[in-house]
């Protein structure tokens, strides 16, 4: 996952990316959210980072710097799968602990953080049974694309592996935030740490995208699940 080029276009390119993330969540996602389904809002927020990925690859000609070699992918998401219990582990671990904190010095409450976690619960909640895996494949690949694949070797051909790991897993959390909440970002944070080192260890992106899948459709199943034992999902409160 070499990237050969300038530290001013890795700088822009990282840049670029953030912001198109995150004119993505503010002005797309957060409308379809509440009227599309969750294949709809997947599909286009994939498309939207694939288009401005593949837009800075094909002028930069670095696409090869993104991990998706073409040998050894078998033992790649071997492995990617496994690393869904250290992946698991760790989060369970740290998002716990920061739970306990927050609940015993009396800044969040056992409410205020399932409420934070609704809207993710809500919009997951609606997805059919059929289109669990397909999704979850669908939205790790764009995901580790943008987040492993280009954004964290940017960052480290800007600021080192150490520094572009945390930077990278950090923007991943929050973005998660408005969906689920500020445990959702230490989550989704841990969960980018892990997947990052096991990217750059690994020279290639393909475990990272196992993992990811593994996880999100394990969560969705899950979900669904539960769901059906409560009777659904609940709706919105009203404002």
């Amino acid at each position: 996952m070499r990237l050969e080029q300038s530290r001013a276009r890795s700088a822009l390119e990282a840049a670029a990316l953030i912001a198109v993330m995150v004119g993505w969540w503010r002005f797309g996602a957060r409308r379809l959210v509440a009227d599309e389904p969750t294949a709809v809002v997947a599909l286009a927020g994939g498309a939207v980072m694939l288009a401005a990925i593949g837009a800075m690859t094909w002028l930069g000609r670095s696409f090869a710097s993104l991990g998706l070699r073409r040998d050894g992918v078998a033992r790649d998401v071997r492995t990617g799968i496994l690393f869904v219990v250290p992946a698991y582990l760790v989060t369970t671990t740290v998002s716990l602990a920061l739970a306990a904190v927050a609940l015993g010095l009396g800044v969040a409450s056992v409410e205020s953080l399932s409420e934070a976690k609704m809207p993710i619960v809500r919009l997951l909640g609606r997805t059919p049974p059929a289109s669990v895996l397909p999704l979850a494949l669908f939205v790790a690949t764009y995901e580790e694309i943008a987040f492993r694949g280009f954004l964290l070797t940017r960052l480290a051909a800007l600021a080192g592996p150490t520094a572009a790991i945390a930077t990278s897993s950090v923007v991943f959390g929050l973005l998660h935030e408005a969906s689920q909440g500020w445990l959702g970002v230490v989550q989704t944070t841990c969960v980018g740490v892990v997947l990052a080192t096991l990217t750059l260890r690994r020279r290639s992106l393909w475990p990272a995208i196992a993992c990811h899948a593994t996880i999100d459709a394990l969560g969705i199943a899950l979900l669904l699940v539960v769901a059906r034992a409560l009777g659904g999902v609940p709706d919105a409160s009203p404002d």
